[in-house]
């Protein structure tokens, strides 16, 4: 049997508190605990450990999928030891356990995500011509700052897609081949990816400042079209509020295509914007609640 100061069973609480609550930093997901601080001269039992178990398993959970099997809860009367591998009831499991979620504090088992569709942006009118770029403007509000630096703490992005459909003419083919290449782009915590191909970035939520940034770019890169681009900056508004524009680059002049001069030729079919929120959520680990999107240009 070991004595446990309540310094001790505290340190465990707050390495686990700061990784599954509020924490600051690259720690914290934002999540009730079940454990808290107790004061000097507690006597600690196995209704404390279980309460760390919850919080350390919670934690566990989301980051594995999988239920912690480096420790175990406790009965009433059960002996708290110092350490035992067998039973993984000991204080050592405990300490080495929300070690281990500190650890790995950002990283997201996938199964625990869940993605929903937040905007669609669509322009039905041709462009290319005259206006040579359009762009899209949206922004994602938290409730507080710490609400933001948790959802990407827990491994939330905004993610965003864009296609062109029912377009004509090799312009047109163009643009939805160099949309459809792309695939989904992805904004987290310190990178900005895309499932496709294009210039992916190290500028994440982390990163941001009153100033847009350039999170993503990609062109057509060579061929009669190699003009042609789209790129995305993001910004913080203030300390709860991302603004997104996603801007669309027809810098093509027209091309020598026969007799007469060189021919622009416009942008048609439908443009489409798909702005979708990635976030925890799965009860038995972390839930984020989504952010709120708004839409404040539509691709004009």
């Amino acid at each position: 049997m070991s004595v446990v100061t309540a310094t001790r069973y505290n340190a465990i609480q707050t390495k686990i508190a700061n990784v599954l609550g509020t924490g600051s930093g690259d720690k914290g997901y934002g999540q009730a605990l079940t454990s808290t601080q107790e004061s000097a001269g507690t006597v600690i039992n196995a209704t404390h450990l279980n309460n760390l178990h919850a919080d350390i398993n919670k934690a566990i959970f989301h980051q594995t999928n999988g239920n912690t099997s480096a420790i175990n809860t406790l009965a009433a009367g059960d002996i708290i030891e110092e350490t035992n591998g067998t039973t993984k009831k000991g204080w050592a499991q405990y300490e080495a356990e929300a070690t281990v979620a500190e650890s790995n504090r950002l990283t997201a088992n996938a199964s625990n995500m869940t993605t929903t569709s937040k905007l669609t942006i669509q322009r039905t009118t041709a462009w290319g011509g005259s206006p040579d770029s359009i762009n899209a403007t949206w922004t994602v509000g938290f409730a507080s700052a710490d609400a933001k630096r948790n959802y990407f703490n827990a491994g939330g992005e905004v993610r965003i897609a864009s296609a062109l459909s029912g377009g004509s003419g090799s312009k047109g083919t163009s643009w939805a081949n160099l949309l459809s290449a792309v695939g989904t782009v992805k904004f987290g915590r310190t990178a900005t990816t895309s499932t496709g191909s294009g210039d992916e970035t190290s500028v994440g939520n982390v990163d941001m400042s009153g100033s847009h940034q350039q999170i993503f770019q990609h062109d057509v890169g060579s061929g009669v079209y190699g003009e042609n681009d789209f790129n995305i900056t993001a910004r913080d508004n203030n300390t709860t509020t991302l603004e997104f524009i996603i801007t669309f680059n027809d810098d093509d002049a027209g091309d020598q295509t026969g007799t007469g001069g060189p021919v622009d030729e416009n942008v048609g079919g439908t443009l489409t914007v798909t702005v979708s929120s990635f976030r925890a959520n799965n009860a038995s680990g972390v839930v984020n609640a989504d952010p709120t999107f708004t839409t404040t240009n539509g691709l004009n």
